[in-house]
C-alpha cells in the first residue's frame, strides 16, 4: 500500500487556493482588533469599511470575526447603505442574506436604501432590496443627511421631501424604477412634504406615460398601508 501523501505539487496548489480566504479572514481580524483598540466606533465602522470595498469576501471575513451586518460607522452609515450607495450589488445581497435590515441606511443618510437605489438610478439595486423585504413605501427624512441623490438635485429633494422614492422616480422619468417599485407595492396616491403625489408629480412635470403608468396600479392611502405592515 502507497502511504505516500500529497505530492508537494498538490500541497502548494491547495495552499494556494485557500491562500485568498484565509489572507481575507486575517485582514478582518486586524481590522476588527484594531478597531477595538481605538474604540467602539471604529469597531462598529469595519463592518461599513468593508461593505465599502465591494469585496463580499471581506464582509463574510468580518461578519466572521464578530461583526453584525447592521453595525454603522462612525456617520451613522449601515453597512447596508454604504453598499447601496456604492453601487455594490453582491455585497447587498450578501448584508441582506445575513440580516441586515433591507430599510436601514443610517441616520446620517436620512433616507431608506430604496431613495438610495432611486437617486443612483439603479433598478438592479432597487430590485434586489425589494425582493429582501424593503419597504417600497418608505418616506425619507429631508436633505439632511449627507447624500442628496444622484440625479436628485438638493433643491429638488428639499422640494419634496419628506417623500417616498416613487415620489423621486417620478421626479427623475425613470419608468423602469416607478414600475418595479408599483409592483411592489408602492402607493401613487400618498403624499410627499410638499402635498403631492407621485401622481400629482407626474402631471405637473406634464410626463403623460408617467401618468398612464401611475394610473394602471392601485392607488393605497398611507393609513392602508400602515394596516397591511401591522398585519
Amino acid at each position: 500500500m502507497n502511504r505516500a501523501g500529497p505530492s508537494r505539487a498538490s500541497l502548494t496548489v491547495n495552499d494556494r487556493l485557500q491562500r485568498p480566504w484565509r489572507l481575507l479572514v486575517v485582514m478582518a481580524a486586524i481590522l476588527v482588533l484594531s478597531a477595538c483598540c481605538l474604540g467602539p466606533a471604529l469597531y462598529m465602522e469595519s463592518m461599513v469599511l468593508a461593505a465599502s470595498s465591494g469585496s463580499v469576501r471581506l464582509v463574510r471575513a468580518t461578519h466572521v470575526a464578530g461583526l453584525s451586518p447592521d453595525a454603522s460607522g462612525l456617520g451613522g452609515v449601515t453597512p447596508l447603505g454604504e453598499a447601496v450607495a456604492s453601487g455594490h450589488h453582491d455585497v447587498a445581497r450578501e448584508l441582506l442574506a445575513m440580516g441586515a435590515d433591507p430599510d436601514s441606511a443610517g441616520w446620517d443618510a436620512a433616507c431608506a436604501p430604496v431613495h438610495l437605489a432611486v437617486w443612483r438610478q439603479d433598478d438592479r439595486m432597487l430590485r434586489i432590496l425589494l425582493d429582501a423585504g424593503a419597504n417600497p413605501g418608505a418616506m425619507d427624512l429631508g436633505p439632511s443627511g449627507t447624500w442628496p441623490g444622484k440625479g436628485v438635485a438638493g433643491a429638488q429633494r428639499r422640494e419634496l421631501a419628506p417623500a417616498t422614492a416613487l415620489h423621486y422616480a417620478v421626479w427623475t422619468g425613470d419608468s423602469a424604477l416607478a414600475q418595479e417599485l408599483l409592483r411592489h407595492g408602492a402607493s401613487p396616491i400618498v403624499a410627499c412634504g410638499s402635498g403631492q403625489s407621485a401622481r400629482d408629480l407626474a402631471a405637473q412635470l406634464g410626463d403623460d406615460s408617467m401618468a398612464v403608468l401611475l394610473s394602471g396600479y392601485p392607488a393605497k392611502t398611507t393609513d392602508e398601508l400602515a394596516t397591511e405592515e401591522e398585519a
